[in-house]
């Protein structure tokens, strides 16, 4: 959580320096809205080649007595701009933190149980960002890395008893997204 800190206040202590095109844009992943669970960010240029952009999404709801589909999460990220600001290619390095509660799903091990924890870890994003008009932009993205998972399983959708507890690492896709950015000058 230090280091977190330390990058953010590191990112804004860039901003004092002056930057020819200040943009601040605000942003959805489409990829999430379509799936049902709201998202909403933020990107600020910190300078002429480097941005701050955070995103997020939160899904509080329980779908029905024996189905959830609840989830948030939290991703940060520092991106290098090599072309121009908010135009074309990109490139960071990003954090992501996310919480779930997962159960009765039509997915293989989802299907009659219950995963509920958190996952958290690094990694770099990369994507393109096109310029649709002068205020209205879309954005390919994904982001890989490796995150540590701390999870507790159940053998039904609404037990309380734990079966097991999980603590794994994976290494791979973290995010994709299909981003509708609105910059505001």
């Amino acid at each position: 959580m230090k280091k977190l800190l330390s990058c953010i206040v590191f990112c804004l202590s860039l901003s004092c320096h002056p930057a020819k095109a200040q943009l601040l844009a605000v942003r959805t992943n489409l990829l999430y809205d379509m799936a049902l669970v709201p998202s909403a960010g933020a990107e600020l240029m910190l300078s002429d080649w480097l941005s701050l952009c955070i995103d997020g999404s939160w899904m509080p709801l329980r779908q029905s007595s024996n189905h959830y589909w609840r989830t948030w999460h939290v991703q940060p990220s520092l991106r290098y701009w090599p072309t121009a600001p908010m135009a074309g290619p990109f490139v960071g390095g990003c954090f992501q933190w996310r919480g779930y509660n997962l159960g009765g799903l039509p997915f293989s091990h989802l299907r009659d149980s219950r995963s509920q924890g958190t996952m958290w870890g690094g990694g770099i994003i990369g994507g393109w960002h096109q310029i649709l008009s002068t205020r209205w932009s879309l954005e390919l993205s994904a982001s890989v890395g490796y995150a540590r998972l701390h999870y507790d399983h159940y053998d039904a959708p609404r037990s309380t008893v734990v079966s097991s507890n999980v603590r794994k690492g994976y290494l791979g896709l973290f995010d994709g997204g299909v981003t509708l950015v609105y910059i505001i000058k």
